[in-house]
């Protein structure tokens, strides 16, 4: 039997995560070059809290970014 997520109560299904915390980490990272490009070379701790202030951030975003941040990530 698989591990719980780190977030939830559903399966881990890679890196910890369930496939819903996992689709947004993989979200998260992917993002990250475009925003910081858009705001001249943004760092990643300003992306993140960007994105936590950001209207329309979902709940899944906003949960993986608070563990991110608790990782040191």
């Amino acid at each position: 039997m698989a591990d719980g997520c780190k977030l939830c109560h559903r399966a881990a299904v890679s890196d910890g995560y369930c496939s819903y915390h996992g689709s947004a980490v993989q979200k998260v990272k992917e993002s990250f070059a475009a925003w910081s490009q858009a705001y001249g070379g943004l760092g990643w701790e300003d992306y993140l809290d960007r994105l936590t202030k950001t209207d329309g951030t979902g709940k899944w975003v906003l949960e993986v970014i608070r563990d991110m941040k608790s990782a040191g990530a």
